[in-house]
C-alpha cells in the first residue's frame, strides 16, 4: 500500500517557495544603495524590477504548461536555479557596474525563475484541498507577499554589514538552497490519495509619497507586504463563502473607494490605511483568480490556464511603472494616474457584475 502524503506538508513547501521568490517585492529597499554605489539613474535601476515582473508573467504562460506536463517538482527546481542564479549575478553586475548584466541577471534570468516559481505550487495545492479551494489558494500565494516583510529588514542588515554586492551573493545562495529543497516536496496527489471525507466535502460546481529613511522605507515595504499577504489569504477564504464573482465585485468597489480616498484625503493615517487596503485588494486579485479559473475550467489544465492569465500582469508590470514615472515627470502629481485607475476599476466592476449575473443563471440551470 502506498503511503499517503500529508497535504499540509505540501502546502508548507509551496508557501516556502513563494516566500523566497517574493523577495522581488523588496526591490525598492535595494534601489537607493545600488544608485549610490554605481551612480546609475534611479529609473534605470527601477527598470530591472519592471523587467523581472514582465518576464514573470510571460514565462508563467509556458511554465504553467510544464507544471501540468512534467510536474511541479521540475518547475520548482527550474525556479530555484534561475532565481538563485539571477540574484547572485545581480551582485556581480553591481560590483562591476554593468547595467546590461543587471537587466539580464535580475530582469531576465531572475524573472524566469519568478515565473516558474509562481505557478509551481498553486494548481498543485488546489488539487490537495478540493474542500477548501479558496483557503488553499490564499495559503499558496500569501508567502509571495509576506516575503517583503522579512526581506526588507534583513536586506538592510546585510547591506550594512557586508555591502550591497555581497548581500546579493548571500541571498542568491540562500534562495537556491531553500527553494530546491522545498521543490522536492511539491507533488501532485496520486489517484485515490485524498481522504474520502475530503473529496465528499468538495464543491463540484462552486459558482457562489514622502521622504523616509532607509530603515523607515524598509518597514513600510514590510507593512504593505503584510497587508498584501493577508489580503490574499482573507479574500481567498471569503470567496469560499460568498463565491468568486461577488468577491471580485467587492474588491473592485473597495479599490474605487480607496483610490478616491487617496485623491481627496490629506490625513496621513487615513492615506496610509487606504494604501494598505489597496494592497490587500492587489494581493486578493492573485489569490482568487486561480480558484476562480478552477471553478470555471476545472483543475486538469489549471496551471497552464493560470499561466496564460498572468501574461496580462506581465504587460501591466512592464508598462505601468514607466507610464507612472512619465506622467509624474510631466504633471508633478499622481492625480491623472489615480483617475485612470478609477476608470479601469469601474470597467472591471462592470465586467465582474456581468459575470456574476451569468454565473447565477448557470447555477440555476444546474439546480433544475
Amino acid at each position: 500500500m502506498i503511503k499517503t502524503r500529508n497535504r499540509y506538508v505540501i502546502a508548507s513547501a509551496g508557501i516556502t517557495l513563494h516566500l523566497m521568490i517574493g523577495g522581488v517585492y523588496a526591490w525598492s529597499v535595494f534601489t537607493g544603495p545600488i544608485v549610490k554605489q554605481t551612480g546609475w539613474a534611479e529609473t534605470s535601476v527601477s527598470f530591472a524590477f519592471s523587467l523581472a515582473i514582465f518576464f514573470l508573467g510571460m514565462s508563467a504562460a509556458f511554465m504553467g504548461r510544464l507544471v501540468e506536463k512534467f510536474g511541479p517538482t521540475i518547475t520548482g527546481t527550474i525556479s530555484s536555479v534561475c532565481y538563485g542564479l539571477g540574484v547572485f549575478l545581480t551582485g556581480i553586475a553591481i560590483s562591476n557596474q554593468q547595467l546590461w548584466l543587471l537587466y539580464l541577471a535580475y530582469g531576465v534570468i531572475g524573472g524566469l525563475g519568478l515565473g516558474a516559481g509562481y505557478v509551481t505550487p498553486v494548481s498543485t495545492i488546489i488539487r490537495w484541498f478540493p474542500d477548501k479551494r479558496g483557503l488553499a489558494t490564499g495559503l499558496a500565494i500569501m508567502g509571495f507577499d509576506f516575503a517583503a516583510l522579512l526581506t526588507g529588514p534583513i536586506a538592510q542588515t546585510l547591506m550594512a554589514s557586508f555591502g550591497v554586492s555581497s548581500t546579493f551573493y548571500i541571498l542568491g545562495i540562500f534562495y537556491f538552497l531553500v527553494m530546491i529543497i522545498a521543490a522536492q516536496f511539491i507533488k501532485k496527489p496520486r489517484q485515490n490519495e485524498l481522504p474520502k471525507a475530503v473529496i465528499k466535502k468538495a464543491s463540484h460546481f462552486s459558482l457562489t509619497g514622502q521622504n523616509m529613511t532607509a530603515n523607515t522605507a524598509a518597514i513600510m515595504v514590510g507593512i504593505l507586504g503584510l497587508f498584501n499577504g493577508f489580503g490574499r489569504l482573507i479574500w481567498a477564504t471569503l470567496s469560499d463563502y460568498i463565491g468568486r464573482p461577488r468577491t471580485y465585485s467587492a474588491i473592485f468597489i473597495l479599490n474605487i473607494v480607496m483610490l478616491i480616498t487617496l485623491i481627496l484625503c490629506k490625513v496621513p493615517v487615513i492615506f496610509a490605511l487606504a494604501l494598505c487596503l489597496l494592497l490587500s485588494c492587489y494581493g486578493a486579485g492573485f489569490s482568487v483568480i486561480p480558484v476562480y479559473l478552477g471553478d470555471v475550467f476545472g483543475t486538469r489544465e489549471l496551471g497552464a490556464i493560470h499561466g496564460y492569465v498572468l501574461t496580462a500582469w506581465a504587460a501591466a508590470g512592464m508598462v505601468g511603472p514607466i507610464l507612472l514615472s512619465y506622467t509624474h515627470q510631466i504633471l508633478h502629481n499622481y492625480f491623472v494616474t489615480l483617475v485612470v485607475f478609477i476608470v479601469i476599476d469601474l470597467l472591471a466592476l462592470i465586467v465582474s457584475l456581468a459575470l456574476q449575473r451569468a454565473f447565477a443563471g448557470m447555477q440555476e440551470q444546474v439546480n433544475k
